[in-house]
């Protein structure tokens, strides 16, 4: 499958879906996306146990929900990821690059 196909069914398939978000007590994985007012009001601090990555979005999930925030899984978006390309930017997340 190349990009272009990937565009193509990920638009007709966005259109199809529209909408369709459900409300979630969690969220994780690799398709996670926070809002940047979302991260900034419950910050970027984990746990020290968490640096093996285990339970990060369990806790910003917490996190979020505890500070007021609605979680929710969007049905209406096609992710499709292309073998390694998830970190080929070689820029991991961290404070002084928000």
């Amino acid at each position: 499958m190349n990009v272009d196909e990937v565009q193509s069914f990920a638009k007709e398939f966005r259109e199809s879906h529209k909408g369709k978000w459900v409300p979630v007590d969690r969220l994780g994985g690799f398709c996670l996306l926070l809002k940047r007012v979302v991260l900034t009001k419950i910050g970027i601090e984990l746990e020290p146990w968490t640096d093996l990555s285990l339970f990060d979005t369990d806790i910003l999930s917490s996190k979020a929900r505890q500070a007021g925030f609605t979680l929710a899984c969007c049905r209406d978006c096609f992710v499709h990821h292309f073998g390694t390309r998830t970190f080929a930017h070689g820029a991991p997340l961290r404070k002084e690059n928000m």
